[in-house]
């Protein structure tokens, strides 16, 4: 399975990439990889702008398993046109995606991962928690495919929408104890409360 980090966003009210600010003594980055490699993806991509692209590949250099790093050459086009690039970049597998700022925690991706290969005919599998949904969401191979097809330019084209229109058969809502599903970190003031 893959894992996709879209980190394409300015972070204006963070006061830069969300994916470099610094989160009890690292950037938060690495205390999202952690998360994953403790679950044992080995297919790990990053999208981000071309301002963070140098920044970032330097953090992820040495590690174990890879991290392919990837630049939305138009990041303004929003988070969509950062999917599409990992889509086509990554193996032809289930994909996790999640917000770089949404806080991921090992256990949560754990049960999401159980719970999507005991349901394998399903498009999409979304994490709720107190009837909300989050991220990271698992898509399936052929509903990348699909996502493919979509311009990015299209006001259309935005997942939320896309899972929203799925047959109840293709998808399933499945319940987590994680509130941090839900969670966006949007300012340096959001990480502190974070740290406590």
């Amino acid at each position: 399975m893959n894992f996709i980090l879209l980190a394409a966003g300015h972070g204006k009210r963070m006061g830069g990439n969300k994916a470099l600010m610094e989160y009890q003594g690292q950037p938060w980055i690495l205390t999202q990889l952690k998360q994953i490699t403790d679950v044992g993806f080995q297919s790990i991509t990053i999208v981000t702008n071309a301002e963070s692209e140098a920044a970032l590949e330097k953090l992820v250099e040495n590690h174990s398993p890879a991290v392919i790093v990837l630049t939305n050459p138009r990041p303004e086009l929003g988070p969509f046109s950062s999917l599409q690039l990992a889509i086509a970049a990554t193996p032809e597998d289930a994909s996790f995606v999640s917000p770089v700022d949404v806080p991921l925690k090992a256990t949560t991706l754990k049960k999401l991962r159980q719970a999507w290969l005991q349901h394998g005919h399903l498009d999409a599998l979304i994490p709720s928690h107190q009837d909300r949904k989050g991220h990271p969401v698992i898509l399936s191979v052929s509903l990348q495919r699909e996502l493919l097809k979509l311009s990015p330019e299209n006001p259309e084209a935005r997942l939320d929408f896309i899972l929203k229109a799925l047959p109840e058969n293709k998808k399933r809502i499945f319940n987590v104890e994680d509130p941090f599903i839900q969670l966006n970190l949007n300012t340096p003031e959001d990480l502190a409360a974070l740290a406590r």
